[in-house]
């Protein structure tokens, strides 16, 4: 799931930025994202047991994105544990084996989109495109 920009996609659609480079050794520094971009797995049972479904989110917020979020008035849900909140990495989250109900699958969309646009460091048209790959 990435937003839709007004502007021309061909000029504004290019998804990475080169990284500033305060030192020489950061020519090999990786290039970050400029827009944002959300996944959702769906939870499954596998052979070492129920694997819990996960939310994340490829963002240019930078560090400390749960707390960003918390401060702007988006909290993660209640049951939600952070796995990964790094600047490179983005923020992966677990989401609780109760959410996989349809108000469960709207808590989820919805919570993705308002986190989303929220770490995005240029306005978003309130338009999405999503992709859905099946296992």
């Amino acid at each position: 799931m990435r937003p839709r920009p007004d502007e021309d996609p061909a000029e504004f659609m290019n998804e990475f930025a080169p990284t500033p480079v305060p030192s020489p050794l950061g020519v090999f520094g990786r290039r970050r994202a400029i827009t944002v971009e959300g996944t959702w797995i769906p939870g499954r049972v596998a052979k070492r047991g129920v694997e819990p479904a996960s939310v994340g989110l490829e963002h240019p917020a930078g560090r400390f994105a749960v707390r960003q979020l918390r401060d702007a008035g988006c909290p993660l849900p209640a049951g939600w544990k952070v796995v990964v909140d790094h600047a490179r990495r983005g923020l992966v989250l677990s989401v609780p084996d109760g959410d996989d109900s349809e108000a469960g699958h709207e808590l989820i969309l919805s919570w993705l989109v308002r986190a989303a646009t929220t770490l995005a460091l240029v306005p978003v048209t309130g338009r999405w495109q999503a992709e859905i790959h099946h296992r």
